[in-house]
């Protein structure tokens, strides 16, 4: 078995950091949906279409994601995504209309696919650089 680099520590830890803050996001978003469902005076119909709008922007952020996710490009989709799908969080949060809710729904769908893919494929290359299963590890942050 090879020691693993400092470097392959480090990003485990940024990597761990990632699925964390996805899994935080993720949280606030499910709890804040009677809040905005009341904010926005969305019937159980309208909150639906505001769900099915994040539900169509993950989908394409997840096409979206597998197509320009390269090692090289990592560090940015994981810099934007991040930034972007905080960035949707607040902009659903802020929403007061069904109109505003499906726009920003459908934009933190799209930036959640896009990250999601990006740290997968990032922990696929940490995992390989250490040589033994740390996925689960990972998705439990």
């Amino acid at each position: 078995m090879s020691a693993v680099s400092a470097a392959d520590r480090h990003s485990r830890a940024l990597l761990t950091c990632y699925f964390l803050g996805l899994g935080a996001i993720m949280a606030v978003w499910g709890a804040r949906m009677p809040a905005v469902q009341q904010t926005a005076h969305l019937s159980t119909a309208g909150l639906a279409l505001v769900l099915l709008a994040a539900a169509i922007g993950m989908v394409a952020g997840l096409q979206i994601g597998g197509r320009y996710t390269r090692p090289a490009r990592l560090p940015a989709l994981l810099t934007t995504g991040s930034l972007a799908l905080a960035g949707c969080l607040v902009l659903v949060g802020q929403g007061e209309s069904l109109s505003a809710l499906l726009a920003a729904a459908l934009a933190f769908g799209l930036a959640h696919g896009v990250l999601d893919v990006a740290a997968n494929s990032a922990a696929v290359r940490c995992q390989t650089a250490f040589g033994r299963p740390i996925m689960s590890g990972l998705h439990a942050a």
